[in-house]
């Protein structure tokens, strides 16, 4: 392989090539060259985070991590815009040993948006103006979050439309993932709401509606996904997959989120191998104490979270049979165990 100005000039056979004798040889024996990688979905500044206060030197680390195991881009799928934005900036003028990153800045929630940092959206207008905002402070893409309303939604998608920009992003609760296919979303994150809208919510009001009054609320939960789970229409998943496809759409599943915080194991071999490489307020994060993902969890939630999983494997293996661009993120950043 002859590498010249950071780009691959030649691939050839073993001796088929003539490098220029002042070259540098690099023995490749016992050794594997793979292309660079792409992880789709991180938030090395991660909002979740910030009530933590990482240092901006810990913060910045994840450049180095992501080079060092080969990934060479990265999709930043929400952050302080300002700071991601310095990043890549550094990155291309040499200045910093890190990724190709694409960003989108702040997330774009509802009008009492999930995590700090978010751009808070109400109505239509509200979603129209994020949209030309963050266009202006130079994003690459829009990233829609969970709890925005419908109007703000949709006017999001049609701004997009008219300012010729992606969004991207978690499918909002009050959205389905068929409408948000049809609104032009570019890329559905976390396989979010698909048990909702694929199972049988009668049978889920049926199933809670048989325990006693007294049932706390992660047990009521649990018996209300396992009723959904245990009616999916098996002919409408098929046919949203189908339209996901033929829509062109991408689909990060990132299942290795859902498990690692379904199975949290800190004792894990290969989790234990992997921590000691993250900066330490991220490291810290990740324990059942700290973590807002793990904190106070109930045994029904636990159990309800690894039925989930089990169901989210399925549909993977369902949208790769159907065509759909399926896309690697380990959402790494605030989650806990995600490398």
């Amino acid at each position: 392989l002859l590498i010249q100005d950071g780009r691959i000039a030649a691939i050839g056979a073993h001796g088929s090539l003539t490098p220029p004798a002042a070259a540098l040889r690099v023995a490749g024996a016992g050794k594997f060259l793979i292309p660079g990688l792409w992880d789709m979905h991180v938030h090395p500044d991660d909002p979740e985070i910030w009530e933590r206060n990482p240092s901006e030197e810990e913060r910045a680390a994840f450049m180095d991590l992501f080079v060092l195991n080969g990934v060479l881009g990265v999709r930043d799928m929400g952050g302080d815009l300002h700071r991601v934005k310095g990043w890549r900036d550094e990155i291309e003028a040499g200045q910093r040993l890190g990724p190709r990153i694409l960003f989108c800045g702040p997330l774009v929630d509802g009008p009492a948006p999930m995590w700090p940092g978010s751009v808070a959206c109400e109505t239509a207008e509200d979603g129209r103006r994020a949209v030309r905002d963050l266009k202006a402070r130079g994003v690459d893409f829009i990233k829609v979050y969970s709890l925005l309303p419908r109007a703000a939604y949709f006017a999001i998608a049609e701004e997009c439309r008219a300012q010729g920009l992606r969004f991207e992003g978690h499918v909002p609760d009050a959205v389905t993932n068929r409408e948000a296919v049809d609104a032009g979303q570019a890329s559905l994150e976390h396989l979010l709401g698909l048990h909702r809208e694929l199972g049988d919510r009668f049978a889920a009001r049926e199933a809670a509606g048989k325990l006693p009054p007294e049932t706390p609320d992660a047990e009521r939960g649990e018996a209300m996904v396992q009723a959904m789970l245990d009616h999916v229409d098996a002919a409408k998943a098929k046919a949203l997959y189908e339209h996901i496809a033929a829509k062109g759409v991408a689909v990060t599943p990132s299942v290795l989120v859902w498990e690692r915080n379904a199975w949290f194991d800190l004792s894990d071999p290969a989790m234990a191998a992997r921590l000691p490489f993250m900066p330490p307020t991220f490291r810290n994060w990740s324990t059942p104490e700290q973590n807002v993902h793990l904190r106070d969890r109930a045994p029904a939630e636990v159990r309800m979270r690894q039925r989930l999983v089990q169901f989210y494997l399925e549909v993977v293996k369902d949208m790769h049979a159907a065509g759909v661009t399926l896309m690697t993120g380990s959402d790494t950043g605030g989650n806990p165990l995600c490398f």
